[in-house]
């Protein structure tokens, strides 16, 4: 409603997030001490990881629900011209705030997953993962001007760049 770009509007949220999570925390750690939470992330299922489901869980509805569904199919015109897509009668407003609300869900999930693999969280734990997440979609061909991208692609990307960073 601003009228600001959507990637500024997504670094104002995280830093005034991250602020509020300094608030309440105090700067500190906080640690988890539930067996169940901290051994989820070093379990398998028929000999493969946790946390490697839990993108599969992720991954294959977000696939059908961008690349299969009629949400998807104006969502990504939205993010390319929203000027035509509000002409063609589609509420760019909702598509735009579902899109983040969406995000912002999948983001919560990866930090309870992050959580399980410390064994503790920190407000400033994640802190610059931001870029690598950006650098993630965009080998995956996802554009930063919206319009363009694919969940498989930026899957391939995100585990190119976690080979590449566990390789150096």
């Amino acid at each position: 409603k601003m009228g600001l770009p959507p990637f500024i509007i997504t670094l104002a949220t995280l830093t005034s997030l991250r602020g509020i999570g300094l608030l309440m925390t105090n700067g500190n750690s906080i640690s988890i001490n539930n067996d169940a939470f901290q051994d989820f992330s070093r379990n398998s299922f028929i000999g493969i990881p946790n946390l490697f489901w839990m993108v599969i869980l992720v991954g294959i509805p977000a696939y059908i629900f961008l690349h299969h569904s009629r949400w998807g199919r104006y969502l990504f015109p939205v993010g390319s011209n929203a000027e035509a897509s509000r002409l063609s009668g589609v509420n760019v407003f909702a598509y735009k705030l579902g899109a983040f609300v969406f995000c912002s869900a999948v983001a919560g999930f990866a930090g309870i997953l992050f959580a399980t693999r410390l064994r503790s969280m920190a407000p400033t734990a994640l802190q610059g993962m931001e870029l690598t997440v950006i650098a993630a979609a965009i080998l995956g061909g996802t554009s930063l001007f919206g319009g363009a991208g694919s969940v498989v692609k930026t899957v391939a990307g995100a585990l190119l760049l976690y080979s590449l960073t566990n390789g150096f």
